[in-house]
């Protein structure tokens, strides 16, 4: 197996922080918390941001990793496109961004996530 999103569900990003701009006005993150629950044992997990690899786990049973979280081609508050996969240990570092399939609606292992401009004003917010 090189790469695998069998058994990845419940992929969650979260913001660290707001960011601001110098007018005090509200950005989208720089960085975000990915979440996700994985039957995987024995897998490292990969996590691709926009369909770039932007981190790797430590250890086979992490499902926690803070990513950095880029604007894209229309801005700050562009969406963001986040993959979960799980790897061998041998290709732990190997980028598999040419091989995703990106965005469709049967894949549990990946979330489209766009920025509301304005507060937040529900602290349990998804």
């Amino acid at each position: 197996m090189s790469y695998s999103t069998e058994g990845i569900t419940h992929v969650r990003v979260r913001p660290l922080a707001l960011d601001l701009a110098p007018d005090g006005a509200a950005l989208a993150p720089g960085a975000v918390e990915v979440t996700w629950d994985s039957t995987q044992q024995g897998q490292w997990h990969q996590i691709y941001v926009n369909g770039e690899l932007a981190g790797v786990t430590a250890r086979p049973d992490d499902r926690r990793l803070a990513v950095s979280a880029p604007a894209g081609s229309d801005g700050l508050a562009s969406m963001l496109l986040v993959e979960v996969v799980a790897v061998d240990s041998d290709d732990r570092w190997t980028d598999f961004s040419n091989l995703l399939s990106g965005f469709g609606e049967e894949a549990g292992a990946q979330v489209r996530l766009t920025w509301q401009a304005g507060e937040y004003l529900d602290p349990n917010l998804e």
